[in-house]
């Protein structure tokens, strides 16, 4: 099997850091895990480190806690298996065209950074984006990868994990 490469959203981390998504933690953990092996790359753009910037407690209750923080911070670590995608001038523009041509083909438009993803995505190649944001999905027929919510995976015979996507 091929490297798949995999483009998390921000929403998929921020999941993580909320209670009441627990039910969204194990799929996010699996693709993780699998962005330690050789079979899987994950990518996101550096914009993300801003777009998550605490946890769902700390929203809630104003008050800052340094080990959510911390926990939020190793996923940007130099170790961890998320890359992290620059921005540049060139994707600006890209990201700009693709939100013309979502529009141009009525599928909604992309704004600001939701643009600045997919076309970070398009760029990189991804075999697919996961997100949650359902204003996002329908944007795959645009792209020509599909973007969909990360899924729970059952194991195969062999014992070892694959992800494939949803849809």
């Amino acid at each position: 099997m091929a490297k798949q490469t995999f483009y998390l959203d921000s929403c998929v981390f921020l999941a993580l850091f909320r209670p009441d998504d627990q039910g969204r933690h194990r799929p996010i953990r699996q693709l993780i895990e699998l962005g330690k092996t050789p079979k899987v790359s994950l990518v996101t753009s550096i914009l993300t480190i801003g777009e998550v910037a605490y946890g769902a407690q700390e929203k809630h209750t104003a008050v800052l806690d340094q080990a959510v923080l911390d926990d939020i911070d190793a996923y940007w670590h130099p170790l961890s298996p998320i890359q992290l995608m620059e921005v540049d001038q060139l994707l600006s523009y890209d990201a700009r065209a693709l939100s013309r041509k979502a529009l141009e083909q009525q599928l909604g438009c992309p704004q600001g950074i939701d643009a600045i993803h997919l076309a970070t995505a398009q760029r990189v190649g991804v075999d697919a984006f996961y997100t949650y944001d359902q204003g996002l999905m329908n944007k795959a027929e645009l792209l020509g990868f599909p973007i969909t919510e990360p899924v729970e995976q059952a194991e195969e015979d062999d014992g070892e994990n694959l992800f494939t996507p949803a849809g």
